[in-house]
């Protein structure tokens, strides 16, 4: 891998964590990365022409500063590609990199130095194999696993499986027992730990190796099965040659079938437009009887006025006086046309007199009308009269009553003073 490359990375969180993820940012932004999309639950960034794995060995830091940590990281190699194939492939890989860390804002807003662009694969990439790691693990890419086993950072491989069913092999590191390495860590135990490293993979590729050459002895069992598949294949490919030759022959009769079927088709609309005429015949025909019981009957009086004529002119003479009263008569008619006329001309007059009449007559009725309610009005008031003298009288007979009353009461009083100047006299008092 040549120096400087483009690491490109996606923290992604499996519960909010806004304040760790901005923590991480901010290094980012530190070590001059450029941070794609950020929200509370993860970030994606880019780092380009980076000359060494530092962003890697920051996210180990994060993880391994607040255990247990819910952070997930991942890291590929950015590949390159000009503006205009990164702007044609945008559109089609919206939709994979898509996720928890919202959408990028496209391949031409991650610009580096250059102008460069960082294509959507990798950051769908990258997105994807956050998401499908653990919580505290982090995931790099062979080509960054090369460089960090040079650093000497311990890792292992791993299979990860991706949400659209791809199998990706990346390597994981080991966080738990990694810390970031010395600055001054001699380049001989870094190559030791990237020896064991290789080793530790040669013994994988190895035990691969058994497995390929199991795989490798059941493919050749199986390639005498592939032969006589071959002859099978043949005698196939000689019952495909007859079947196209019987399909197009069915075709040219399903092409024969078609053209029968137009011209059906043509047959019935021609049928169709027959009957419609058919029916306007049928519908017409009762017109054309009564057309000719018409004709029948003018007939019958052409008969009658050949008739009137002859007697017409056997009777010429009557028929001349007959001209002359009816020219009279046309006259009569002419001077009566012009009196209804004039009638006509004032029938607008008589039409409003009538109006005006109809009118009044109906104002002659309101106020009938008004008058009968006048009538039960003073009905009403001469019985409210008739109460009323009543009252007046009940009330004078009332005054009268209480006059009594008062001068018997006054009677009554003197009767009791002049008992009681009686009883208050010697005399009296004595006889009692």
């Amino acid at each position: 891998m040549e120096a400087p490359f483009q690491i490109v990375g996606c923290v992604v969180s499996s519960s909010p964590a806004a304040e760790q993820v901005d923590d991480y940012v901010a290094l980012v932004r530190r070590e001059r990365g450029v941070v794609i999309a950020k929200d509370a639950q993860g970030a994606r960034f880019v780092r380009f022409n980076a000359a060494d794995a530092r962003l890697v060995l920051l996210a180990c830091e994060a993880v391994a500063a607040r255990p247990p940590s819910t952070l997930r990281f991942a890291f590929v190699v950015g590949t390159q590609e000009p503006q205009g194939t990164a702007q044609a492939s945008q559109a089609h890989d919206a939709t994979a990199a898509a996720g928890p860390a919202g959408s990028p804002s496209g391949a031409g807003g991650a610009g580096g130095a250059g102008g460069a662009n960082i294509t959507q694969h990798s950051i769908a990439l990258a997105a994807s194999l956050a998401v499908a790691a653990r919580d505290g693990e982090v995931l790099v890419s062979p080509p960054l696993a090369v460089l960090l086993i040079e650093a000497g950072v311990m890792l292992h491989s791993r299979q990860v499986h991706l949400l659209d069913g791809r199998v990706v092999s990346v390597c994981a590191l080991d966080v738990a027992t990694q810390r970031r390495p010395a600055t001054g860590m001699s380049r001989a135990d870094g190559l030791d730990a990237a020896y064991r490293s290789l080793l530790a993979q040669a013994g994988e590729v190895a035990r691969k190796q058994a497995d390929l050459d199991a795989r490798l002895d059941a493919a050749l069992g199986k390639v005498e099965v592939l032969a006589q598949s071959d002859r099978l294949a043949a005698h196939l490919g000689e019952l495909e040659a007859e079947l196209d030759a019987q399909l197009h022959r069915v075709e040219d009769r399903l092409t024969f079938i078609d053209q029968l079927e137009a011209r059906v088709d043509a047959l019935q609309r021609a049928a169709s437009a027959a009957e419609g005429q058919l029916a306007a015949l049928l519908s017409q025909r009762s017109d054309v009887e009564t057309l000719q019981s018409l004709c029948d009957t003018l007939v019958g009086q052409l008969a009658d006025a050949r008739r009137d004529l002859q007697f017409v002119a056997e009777h010429r003479s009557d028929v001349s006086a007959l001209r002359a009263s009816t020219d009279t008569l046309l006259g009569h008619i002419d001077d009566t046309a012009a009196k209804i006329a004039l009638v006509e001309a004032r029938r607008e007059a008589v039409e409003e007199v009538r109006q005006r009449a109809e009118g009044v007559t109906h104002l002659l009725g309101d106020m009938a009308l008004s008058l009968e309610r006048l009538d039960e009005r003073r009905a009403v008031i001469d019985h409210v009269g008739d109460q009323l003298a009543r009252l007046d009288f009940t009330v004078q007979e009332a005054q009268n009553t209480l006059r009594a009353l008062q001068r018997e009461r006054e009677v009554a009083e003197r009767i009791e003073q002049g008992l009681k100047a009686l009883r208050n006299r010697p005399g009296v008092s004595k006889l009692a």
